[in-house]
C-alpha cells in the first residue's frame, strides 16, 4: 500500500489535514473494529485501516516538516511594522498588497530552494579513464508544479461527500451468485469500502493534473581522475554545474561506465591483452608485438608461455597515471590452415624427428592398459 491508496482507504485527500485524518480514522474503526463488527472482513478491513492511518501520519508529519523547513523566520521584536509587512511574503512569491506601490516582487532567496537528487552514469573510453579526462555532461530534470506541489490535485479540503447509494453507506454489498441464491460479502466499488461517495479533487489548474509544469535543463563539467574504475562514483567536488535553473538545488550522484575496448581487457584494475601467435613461435619462443595504452613494444617470450607480464604497463594507479601496474599478456596458439604440399611435407618430418616424451609415454600407459585388460 502507497500513500495515495492510504488516502483512499481512509476517504481523504492529499491536502488533508492531521484533525481530518484522525476524525475519519475513528469514524472507520467504530465501523469496522471487530468488537462492533460481526462480519467475518471485519478483522482484514480494520488491519487495512490501520495500516493506512499509519501512512497517512507520517505523510502529514514529513508535509508538516517540509513547510517549517521553508518558512522564514520572523522579524525581530525591534524591526518596523513596514519591515514585517515585507518579511511577511506569500508563498507565490509577493509580498503583501500595498494600496501605495502595489505589490512587490519578493527578493532572491526568500524562499528555500528544494534539493533534486541527479543519477547519471558518465560514458569514457578506455584511454580517458586511463590517463584523466574532463566530460561535459547535459540533462533535463522534471520542474514540479508549485501551486500542487507535485500532487496533481488543486489545493482545497476535498474529503466531503454524501451516503453511497450503492451501497447505502455500510461500504459493502452481497454479490448473488449461484442456484441456490447464495452470496457473498465484497467491497463496494463505487466508493472503496467507505460507504462515502466522493467526488475525486479537481486537478490543478496550472499543470492541468500532471503534477509537472516543465523540464529545466542543466550542464556540468566532470573531472575524470586518472585510474579511474569500472561503476566508482564521482565525488563532489570533481563536479562543476555551468548552468541550472535556480528555485531547485540539485546534488548529482554520477557513476563512471568505461566502455569496452576492442584489444584490451579491464578487471577492476587488472589491464590484460590477448596476443594470436603461431603455435611454432609459441613452442620455440622469440620476440613478439605487444599493444599497450602507450603504443606497441617488442618483448622476449620464453619458450611455450601460459602468460607472462610486462612491468609498468598495466593500470595506472588511482590519481597517480605515472605509478602504472604491470600489464598482463596470454598468448593465444593460433594453427596453420590450408596448407600446402611443400609445408605440409615440413610438418610431418618434423613431426617424426620431434621427440615428445609426454606423447611416448601415455602410448606406452594404453598399450600396457590394453595387454592387461586381454
Amino acid at each position: 500500500m502507497d500513500v495515495k491508496q492510504a488516502f483512499a482507504e481512509l476517504g481523504l485527500s492529499l491536502h488533508t489535514s492531521p484533525a481530518d485524518a484522525k476524525a475519519a480514522y475513528k469514524i472507520l474503526a467504530m465501523q469496522w473494529h471487530p468488537d462492533l463488527n460481526a462480519s467475518p472482513q471485519a478483522n482484514d478491513r480494520m488491519k487495512m485501516i490501520n495500516v493506512a492511518y499509519a501512512l497517512v501520519c507520517s505523510h502529514l508529519d514529513a508535509m508538516q516538516q517540509a513547510a517549517a523547513a521553508r518558512v522564514r523566520p520572523k522579524a525581530s521584536a525591534s524591526a518596523s511594522a513596514n519591515d514585517n509587512d515585507n518579511d511577511n511574503r506569500s508563498a507565490s512569491g509577493f509580498s503583501e498588497f500595498d494600496w501605495r506601490k502595489g505589490f512587490k516582487p519578493a527578493p532572491r532567496g526568500s524562499t528555500s530552494a528544494r534539493e533534486v537528487l541527479v543519477q547519471r552514469s558518465v560514458q569514457v573510453s578506455l584511454f580517458e579513464a586511463a590517463f584523466g579526462c574532463v566530460k561535459r555532461v547535459s540533462g533535463t530534470e522534471p520542474h514540479a508544479c508549485v501551486r500542487c506541489a507535485g500532487s496533481g490535485e488543486y489545493a482545497g479540503n476535498w474529503t466531503l461527500g454524501s451516503k453511497c447509494m450503492q451501497c447505502f453507506g455500510r461500504g459493502m454489498h452481497i454479490e448473488r451468485g449461484g442456484v441456490d441464491g447464495t452470496g457473498r460479502l465484497m467491497r463496494c466499488v463505487a466508493c472503496t469500502g467507505t460507504g462515502v461517495f466522493k467526488s475525486p479533487p479537481p486537478p490543478c489548474p496550472q499543470c492541468k493534473g500532471t503534477g509537472k509544469t516543465e523540464r529545466k535543463a542543466w550542464t556540468v563539467d566532470v573531472n575524470i581522475q586518472a585510474g579511474t574504475r569500472e561503476g566508482s562514483e564521482i565525488p563532489a567536488r570533481d563536479v562543476r554545474l555551468r548552468s541550472s535553473f535556480q528555485d531547485v538545488n540539485l546534488k548529482f550522484k554520477l557513476t563512471v561506465q568505461i566502455e569496452k575496448s576492442p584489444i584490451f581487457r579491464l578487471d577492476q584494475d587488472r589491464l590484460s591483452v590477448i596476443v594470436p601467435i603461431s603455435s611454432l613461435r609459441w613452442a620455440l619462443g622469440g620476440d613478439m608485438t605487444v599493444p599497450t595504452l602507450d603504443g606497441t613494444i617488442r618483448v622476449r617470450i620464453p619458450e611455450r608461455p601460459i602468460g607472462f607480464w610486462v612491468q609498468d604497463k598495466g593500470w595506472p594507479q588511482p590519481g597517480k597515471p605515472q605509478h602504472r601496474k604491470p600489464l598482463f599478456v596470454m598468448p593465444k596458439m593460433v594453427f596453420p590452415e590450408g596448407l600446402g604440399d611443400e609445408e605440409r611435407r615440413m610438418l610431418q618430418a618434423l613431426d617424426v624427428r620431434c621427440k615428445l616424451p609426454e606423447v611416448e609415454g601415455w602410448n606406452r600407459s594404453v598399450q600396457a592398459w590394453m595387454e592387461s585388460a586381454a
